[in-house]
């Protein structure tokens, strides 16, 4: 069952690699959580589709706010970043390996910035 629903987003990129890619855009993405178990959809930086699975391994859970540590993976076409002379690491397959920081707005509403070493995504989290 459904808990979570995260949509968004604004990401900041930490490594730049300006002109190609923007340092902050807002890219269309949906994480659908079930437990502890993320499906995402969307848009990479490149505006082209991606589609992943993460795991979150939840370290503090707070009434003002939780941390969970999140691993995962999302595949995506690379050919965009050739053609812009981005060099991707693992070709066609992204790794994810960071934080997910969720300030509660209210009880079913929260700010959700995920944190790793080369970005951050900021979304609305609705918990059901």
């Amino acid at each position: 069952m459904l808990t979570e629903l995260t949509v968004g987003g604004l990401i900041f990129h930490i490594m730049s690699v300006e002109p190609q890619i923007p340092d902050t855009m807002a890219a269309p993405n949906v994480i659908f959580k079930v437990k502890e178990h993320n499906f995402l959809l969307g848009e990479n930086s490149v505006r082209e589709p991606i589609i992943g699975y993460g795991y979150d391994f939840n370290l503090i859970d707070h009434a003002n706010g939780s941390i969970d540590f999140k691993l995962g993976a999302y595949l995506q076409d690379d050919q965009t970043f050739k053609d812009k002379g981005i060099k991707l690491a693992f070709n066609n397959f992204m790794p994810i390996m960071g934080f997910e920081v969720d300030l509660p707005i209210n009880k079913h509403v929260a700010v959700s910035t995920t944190i790793t070493p080369l970005m951050t995504f900021t979304g609305l989290t609705f918990k059901f």
